[in-house]
């Protein structure tokens, strides 16, 4: 297979990014994400926790610092996810941009998910603190906050960017 062709339809779908643009609307995304996330933690009583999963791997031996270090590592996801954006969804999906974005963050959700079947080896998971995230329902639990998060990056990054 010639990877010139393939290379060639990839570059004509990145866009120009406005990284200053996307930093700011990965920022104010990540913050409704976790707004949102920790909301439904309330409603539900659900010990799924994104920042507990992101941030305890970093202090293993400290689950007190897990959920502060995992805010950190959080919104340095959100921003990178939100440069992603801006460089590929931005440009090459269909619609308004709430569309786009909501479009983009749930293809990232699908296409990471899986990687959750591994959450077992989690210490955060093997030490209870954590519930499994390889279920359905903590599947459906992973929804409401990536769509807002879409929500939220493509207005934002397409009011913000300068062209």
């Amino acid at each position: 297979m010639r990877l010139a062709p393939v290379i060639g339809q990839i570059k004509g779908r990145v866009g120009r990014v406005d990284p200053r643009a996307a930093v700011i609307a990965g920022l104010v995304s990540s913050v409704a994400y976790a707004l949102v996330m920790e909301v439904d933690r309330k409603l539900t009583g659900s010990r799924v926790d994104d920042l507990i999963l992101v941030g305890r791997p970093f202090v293993p031996r400290r689950p007190d610092l897990a959920r502060r270090v995992g805010a950190v590592v959080h919104l340095a996801n959100g921003t990178s996810l939100a440069l992603a954006y801006a460089a590929f969804g931005h440009h090459a999906l269909p619609g308004p941009a709430w569309v786009r974005g909501a479009i983009f963050l749930n293809l990232e959700n699908l296409a990471l998910y899986p990687v959750m079947a591994l959450d077992r080896y989690h210490p955060a998971v093997r030490d209870g603190q954590l519930q499994s995230y390889w279920s359905w329902p903590s599947f459906a639990e992973s929804v409401p906050p990536h769509v807002v998060y879409g929500l939220c990056v493509g207005p934002l990054y397409e009011a913000l960017r300068r062209d």
